[in-house]
């Protein structure tokens, strides 16, 4: 049996033309303050943050993040300005949204 634990996490993604567009953000960002890290991962929402699950369970995680995810539609979010987590992390800050509030709800609730 597998023992290894990876890292995961769970997240929003947004619109390729939105995503595209943080992505210029993040490239010039890396350019100008050499923040390579924001490039590990593509734009998103982090609704769940990384954490460590055992390998072997990876199928039954993906199914189950895939059951709520199928259930849920499409909402539009304002995303207002950057903010940054020390030492080196910038973000585009997500503004409040009543969607979002109720999906996260509807996502632990699930969990």
């Amino acid at each position: 049996m597998d023992k290894e634990f990876y890292l995961y996490f769970y997240a929003l993604v947004p619109p390729e033309d939105i995503q595209n567009y943080i992505t210029r953000i993040k490239m010039d960002f890396k350019e100008r303050f050499e923040s390579v890290h924001a490039l590990k991962s593509p734009p998103h929402i982090t609704l769940i943050p990384p954490f460590r699950y055992n390998s072997s369970s990876e199928k039954q995680l993906i199914k189950t993040l895939e059951n709520f995810s199928s259930g849920e539609i499409k909402f539009k979010q304002k995303l207002q300005g950057f903010g940054f987590f020390p030492p080196r992390v910038i973000f585009v800050k997500v503004g409040k949204s009543e969607n979002l509030k109720n999906m996260f709800d509807r996502f632990k609730k699930f969990l």
